[in-house]
């Protein structure tokens, strides 16, 4: 039982809560109607599952790659980490990596929409090239709120519009775009709480 709330430690679940309402956010904008959105439940249902297998592998690569710097900043979490051992957690990243893979084939599929992979696809390059050297897009200036935000926000609403919708609603687009810069403007500030913490770790 210990192991699996380890689990859910490194895969930060106290933003998974948080993405219910996105999820449903964007899936009500995009479908644009209740009855709409009831004839798209099922794929819904797929969007929502690779955005929490995507969600898991963005929070389990930093956990493992900030593992060192956790122990004083965040010491629940190492602690975590160092349960589970490393190779445990990245084979979990492999898994999952797999399984959303095949979900967004399947989606793909489904709606006719090859654009769905390439999106995913890139969020994935994006959450790895965050964390990991050479490339640790967290220690390198703007590249680090950018980052975040393209695969917290952006790249999940476009994958969900493109997925639910077949034009391009601008006042849904304005809308989309006002919260995003909402939420851009929230991840700056988090970035000064988090000043000690990062010149620690050379970021």
């Amino acid at each position: 039982m210990k192991r699996v709330a380890d689990f859910f430690i490194v895969s930060r679940y106290e933003y998974m809560v948080g993405g219910i309402f996105f999820l449903f956010t964007v899936s009500a904008l995009a479908t644009g109607s209740w009855a709409q959105f009831g004839a798209s439940l099922a794929l819904i249902g797929l969007g929502t599952a690779v955005w929490y297998l995507s969600h898991m592998i963005g929070s389990q690569i930093n956990c493992v790659a900030d593992n060192e710097l956790d122990r004083t900043y965040k010491v629940r979490v190492a602690a975590a980490v160092d349960r589970l051992g490393s190779p445990f957690i990245l084979g979990c990243i492999v898994l999952e990596s797999v399984l959303a893979v095949l979900l967004v084939w399947y989606m793909a599929r489904l709606t006719g929409k090859w654009a769905l992979p390439l999106l995913w696809g890139i969020g994935w390059l994006i959450s790895m090239g965050y964390s990991l050297e050479p490339v640790r897009f967290k220690r390198r200036g703007f590249f680090n709120p950018a980052s975040l935000i393209a695969v917290l926000y952006a790249l999940p609403m476009i994958y969900g519009y493109v997925a639910l919708r077949d034009d391009l609603d601008m006042v849904i687009v304005a809308v989309l775009a006002a919260v995003g810069l909402q939420m851009f403007g929230l991840i700056l500030i988090n970035e000064v709480e988090d000043i000690p913490e990062d010149r620690a770790g050379g970021i």
